[in-house]
């Protein structure tokens, strides 16, 4: 499909510069972070609520929490603090753990834990309820991008960053359990023109609701996906080719099924995704289709595309009245609002 099939709204006035990140509540309450240092605070309907005092630092990253829908977090510069809609003149908690700018913070399931991943590569997991440092996480050899807590195993998350390597984390004992290196499943997947020419960087990861894949968004245009196994491994199952430049944003959106998932890169494209869409064909080399993580000629897992035409910076979903909605932040000063259920 092409973008004009969908109804797009911009929700204006509220920041001076990039918007960089993106979040909803429960309610249809969504906050946006920027390169103005602004926080602003927007209705279901793409009404400017409220603005935060401005800070020195870019906005870079938001989190609501799931228990108490007024209540959520952000991170600038090197700090984490936490405010709630109620009275959003002095925050809640702050906090200034990490030894770099943060890049993304994350809740725990419970939310009594917080992850911060910043330039230096390491991620501090935060007790909420002592306010002080559990664990400082450190293995990736470069910048540390994002990270997320997985859905259904409090104490684990996973993480990605500029060193190619994605990392499970047991936190309580802050150790590794896992190292997926992207460049392996580059090397696996074969030459394939830009696929090759960038380094599998990771930009973003998710985990789906039901905690069963995780998603990696890479440098090198492709969205890895994985299927969490337990003691069986991590397993690649998807290698998804629909991007030609870097992608930086993969989201599983909250109000569609845990198998569809939205990408979105630097060439503007949005992509939804059913990962574990079938047919009965069998690949060239006579295995099963369905096992096969690279074969895109085979398989079509694409639901949908937009053509955004702006790199995109965020991507985050909500369903106010029941109305399937795509928020996108890209460099301009702008949210993107796309009905996708038309």
């Amino acid at each position: 499909m092409a973008s004009s099939d969908f109804t797009v709204q911009k929700w204006k006035d509220g920041h001076t510069d990039t918007i960089l990140c993106l979040d909803s509540n429960n309610n249809g309450v969504t906050a946006s972070g920027g390169q103005d240092g602004l926080c602003c605070l927007w209705t279901p309907e793409g009404a400017l609520m409220d603005r935060l005092d401005k800070f020195d630092d870019d906005v870079t990253s938001l989190c609501f929490c799931q228990k108490d829908a007024s209540k959520f977090f952000l991170s600038t510069g090197n700090s984490v603090m936490s405010y709630d809609l109620k009275n959003l003149k002095e925050p809640l908690f702050c906090c200034s753990f990490n030894q770099d700018e943060i890049n993304q913070i994350a809740l725990n399931s419970n939310e009594e834990l917080l992850a911060s991943c910043d330039d230096a590569g390491q991620i501090k997991v935060i007790n909420l309820r002592d306010k002080r440092v559990h664990k400082t996480l450190r293995k990736h050899s470069n910048i540390c991008m994002t990270v997320k807590f997985r859905r259904k195993k409090q104490w684990e998350l996973v993480s990605g960053g500029m060193d190619e390597r994605v990392i499970q984390w047991e936190s309580g004992r802050g150790q590794v359990q896992r190292i997926l290196n992207m460049q392996e499943y580059v090397q696996e997947a074969g030459p394939s023109g830009a696929y090759m020419v960038n380094p599998p960087l990771i930009h973003c990861v998710d985990i789906s609701r039901n905690d069963r894949f995780l998603a990696c968004a890479l440098e090198n245009a492709t969205v890895q996906v994985f299927e969490f196994r337990g003691k069986k491994g991590t397993p690649q199952i998807r290698n998804l080719i629909g991007h030609t430049q870097g992608v930086s944003q993969v989201h599983f959106p909250r109000m569609l099924p845990n198998d569809w998932l939205l990408s979105a890169g630097n060439d503007g494209k949005i992509i939804l995704w059913d990962i574990m869409g079938q047919t009965d064909t069998t690949s060239p080399n006579g295995k099963d289709a369905a096992n096969v993580a690279d074969d895109t000629s085979v398989l079509n897992f694409q639901k949908l595309q937009i053509s955004h035409k702006e790199k995109i910076n965020w991507v985050s979903s909500m369903q106010p009245e029941n109305k399937d909605l795509v928020l996108i932040a890209d460099q301009t000063q702008n949210i993107s609002a796309y009905l996708i259920n038309q």
